[in-house]
């Protein structure tokens, strides 16, 4: 018999069986029987949200997203399918969609706790705080003891740096529901924001007492420690970031015995990099002296395959291979293998500040000089900055000043400004050349997409840097190029910015410009423009070189 041709009363049943699964956490087998259902009956909207519901716990928005568009096609007045969609668009990162189809859900049903919670959630990514404040408080008027809610409005007020509420809430949902790992780890990262990191190891060894295998603790645990440039107990904690959870890095498939810091002799060793290009430059500083020795003959770096131009000739040395899937055959010829991070527990990690500038990265002279007698060309002896302003990452928006923050630095005419920004926007564009009177100019487009090598020849070409925390800012720093970073406060920061220094470890010609409140970017962009007035930058200008 055909899916077509399966009988109407065989469909309901298969249905509700399909109900009943997905209602026992059988969710494989749910989606299986819905995907049945609305084969033979595309018209069924309750299958439609059963299969919607499938996928969002499978991890998988973008179907479950179609899914619930379908249910609201048959139904257009069904309030589960308005819900669905919206709690899939934010899982999309898709706010303001968001917020329309939770809109239409909540004029179905305003009596539904969760889905002004969800609303809210919506406001919070879109950086709408008193209207995601009033929809959480919503939430909280049909139901006080709403823990997810009370969750919630702590993140929303943590993101706002207003920690002496973020901190009330999330006790309140900790106590709500001690279970909540959500609770825990996002009260102890708010603890250590305001700078108490002994009060939140506490929190999460807490937690970690009654539940010592937990992976989120144990790995938030270990960034509050790095944060706190503890970094000898924060990265063995570190190593629980290979487990599984929201924040698990993958692990790459080597069969072979992990390096443990022992002399390598007449062994080879396989140094793969992890998590993305900014983390991938900045680990390096802590392999350079290792890849600039002797023993780098007998290393291989997989990295990403952005970074292969310009680490073959940073590191002569060294056999590098770009990351595949399955691994390069060239990975196979080595006897140890080392996570990037890893190796932090047998190096030299001191966080100490260098009066050694140069960087570790080299850039492509010739294209480097070609490129500068350009913007030497254009600049008219004025200084030459390269400005990026923007990213697209993970807490990207908490990362990225409004465009008018720039405006007082664009308007010294001390400085003529080169683009550093990927893939900008047109109204960004015009905004600069706006604000600067021309004197901004945009080449091609940085292709910091394709190759990493072209990015880093434009960023030796330039007298000094001035970017936010993105993978402009390692670059540059790796280069020793002279870079100013605007680092957010509190939620926005990463953990390898620490919290007061203004220098950094890693990258001795960088200066740390750091925000004095979350919504106060002028704050750093000043510090920025006061380093380009003032400082002898710790880099040099190519032209000087």
């Amino acid at each position: 018999m055909s899916v077509e041709s399966i009988p109407n009363d065989e469909l309901t049943a298969q249905r509700e069986k399909a109900l009943v699964e997905l209602g026992n956490g059988n969710v494989e087998a749910a989606h299986q029987i819905f995907k049945l259902v609305v084969r033979a009956n595309s018209e069924d909207s309750t299958a439609w949200i059963g299969l919607g519901e499938c996928l969002e716990q499978m991890s998988n928005p973008m179907g479950a997203k179609s899914a619930y568009n379908q249910a609201r096609r048959v139904n257009p007045e069904s309030f589960l399918a308005a819900h669905g969609l919206g709690r899939s668009l934010i899982m999309l990162d898709r706010p303001q969609m968001a917020v329309a189809a939770l809109k239409d859900a909540i004029a179905l049903d305003p009596n539904s706790e969760a889905t002004w919670c969800d609303l809210g959630t919506a406001y919070k990514n879109l950086q709408r705080y008193p209207d995601a404040e009033d929809s959480f408080h919503n939430a909280l008027s049909l139901n006080p003891n709403f823990s997810l809610a009370h969750l919630n409005l702590g993140n929303c007020f943590r993101e706002q740096g207003d920690l002496k509420k973020a901190i009330a809430h999330f006790e309140k949902a900790l106590s709500l529901d001690p279970s909540s790992i959500h609770a825990v780890t996002n009260l102890a990262a708010t603890v250590s924001d305001t700078g108490e990191t002994d009060a939140a190891i506490t929190v999460i060894d807490k937690h970690l007492k009654s539940h010592p295998d937990n992976v989120e603790c144990h790995q938030n645990k270990a960034l509050i420690l790095l944060r706190a440039a503890n970094l000898s107990d924060g990265f063995e904690e570190y190593e629980w970031r290979f487990q599984p959870s929201r924040f698990g890095v993958p692990v790459r498939p080597f069969p072979r015995p992990k390096w443990r810091g022992e002399p390598l002799e007449d062994r080879s060793l396989l140094i793969w990099l992890e998590q993305g290009i900014g983390d991938e430059i900045l680990s390096l500083s802590i392999w350079k002296t290792l890849l600039n020795s002797e023993d780098g003959r007998r290393c291989i770096v997989e990295c990403d395959p952005r970074l292969q131009d310009l680490l073959k000739r940073s590191f002569p040395l060294v056999t590098v291979v770009d990351r595949q899937t399955p691994p390069a055959a060239r990975t196979k010829e080595s006897d140890l293998t080392c996570a990037a991070w890893s190796g932090a527990r047998f190096l030299d990690t001191t966080p100490a500040y260098s009066p050694d500038k140069h960087g570790y990265l080299v850039a492509d002279r010739a294209a480097a000089l070609a490129l500068r007698k350009k913007y030497e060309g254009l600049a008219q002896g004025r200084t030459i900055v390269g400005l990026s302003w923007s990213s697209a990452a993970r807490k990207g928006r908490l990362k990225t000043p409004p465009i008018a923050s720039w405006d007082a630095l664009l308007q010294d005419e001390d400085y003529f400004f080169v683009n550093l920004q990927h893939a900008p926007s047109e109204d960004d564009l015009a905004h600069l050349q706006d604000k600067s009177r021309g004197r901004f100019y945009v080449d091609k487009p940085p292709q910091a997409s394709t190759n990493l090598d072209n990015h880093a020849a434009e960023l030796s070409a330039v007298d000094a840097v001035v970017t936010i925390s993105n993978s402009t800012a390692h670059l540059a720093g790796a280069l020793g190029v002279a870079v100013a970073t605007a680092v957010p406060s509190g939620y926005g920061g990463f953990w390898y910015w620490f919290r007061d220094r203004t220098d950094s470890p890693w990258y001795p010609s960088m200066r740390i410009c750091r925000q004095t409140s979350p919504e106060n970017w002028q704050s750093a962009i000043s510090s920025a423009h006061e380093w380009l007035k003032t400082s002898p930058w710790g880099g040099k200008p190519l032209s000087q070189g």
